[in-house]
């Protein structure tokens, strides 16, 4: 009876384990279109920008080359656009053109697993965020008399906000040259993303909900494994209310950010944004909300373009 149940027992794990690693290689590997989502942004069309690129690269942890467009401007401040998930790339290069009629310079970021960057599978936020400390890093020495603004999307906006909530972020001075951080439709954490995307099943059924909840447990480990962080410590929630005491030791050193988040998003709640915005100190810290009702999971731009880009440079200037 005892061997009969440890059978069952080990089969149950395995189907768990080979379901996680279909899922996870699913999600995350490079050119998965699992959470792609330029097909569900309304009125999107590819921007092929009327600009000359220049290419740099950078070496992050484990010898990976990432690769990054630089579009020179004609203002001292330089945007660092921040792609999030597979095809997300894309929709960077619409607002990209609005930032350069407009004179600023563009520093187009490709993530690991994306673009013409190194990796098999993609950052998953986490590892996102200490590339993108590399390349501010970066920046503030090529370009040392230039500011940056920071502007990121999914992926990339929640990346971008363990970055600017890192120890080493303030430990650095890298705050002294940034001027303002735009996160267009992040994540709380990562596990509250599965927990939401998985939550629709277990409204059909009992089993349905465990086996799901399951595989997310399972994936989180292999998450762990592969080098990268349990799901429940890529969030950019927990970043902000750490980050919070670095504020208060390193003084002068907050930052404004924007979060902007459509009402229509289905990948991302745009409670969320609400969320985060409140770890962030809220309008005291001079943060401002831009939610976007008709605006599906990062497509706030191509829902209303003047508008998104009116908030942005508004906040900008005040920021």
């Amino acid at each position: 009876m005892i061997y009969f149940t440890f059978l069952a027992a080990a089969g149950i794990l395995l189907v768990f384990f080979s379901s996680a690693l279909f899922l996870f290689r699913s999600y995350f590997s490079r050119n998965s279109s699992f959470f792609a989502y330029t097909k569900y942004i309304e009125d999107f069309k590819q921007c092929d920008l009327d600009f000359v690129a220049e290419e740099h690269t950078i070496f992050c942890s484990g010898g990976k080359l990432l690769k990054a467009e630089y579009y020179p401007g004609s203002f001292p401040q330089i945007v660092l656009l921040v792609p999030g998930y597979a095809d997300s790339l894309n929709t960077l290069y619409g607002p990209a053109s609005e930032y350069l009629r407009q004179g600023f310079g563009v520093f187009i970021v490709h993530p690991q697993g994306v673009g013409k960057s190194d990796g098999k599978y993609y950052g998953l936020g986490c590892k996102d965020s200490k590339a993108l400390l590399l390349w501010l890093k970066y920046l503030s020495i090529s370009f040392p008399e230039n500011r940056f603004i920071l502007h990121g999307f999914s992926f990339g906006a929640s990346a971008l906000l363990m970055c600017i909530s890192s120890r080493s972020f303030y430990k650095s001075g890298l705050f002294k040259k940034v001027e303002a951080v735009i996160v267009d439709s992040p994540y709380s954490s990562l596990s509250k993303l599965f927990s939401d995307y998985y939550g629709n099943f277990t409204k059909k059924s009992r089993f349905q909900g465990l086996y799901f909840k399951g595989l997310a447990h399972c994936m989180s480990f292999l998450s762990f494994l592969s080098g990268r962080h349990f799901f429940m410590n890529n969030s950019p929630l927990m970043a902000l209310r750490k980050g919070n005491s670095y504020i208060k030791k390193f003084k002068g050193s907050s930052v404004p950010i924007l979060f902007a988040h459509g009402k229509k998003d289905s990948i991302c709640r745009y409670e969320m944004s609400n969320e985060l915005f409140e770890a962030a100190g809220g309008e005291e810290r001079g943060n401002k909300k831009a939610l976007y009702s008709e605006a599906s999971h990062g497509g706030a731009f191509y829902s209303s373009p003047e508008t998104y880009m009116k908030s942005i440079f508004c906040f900008i200037n005040k920021g």
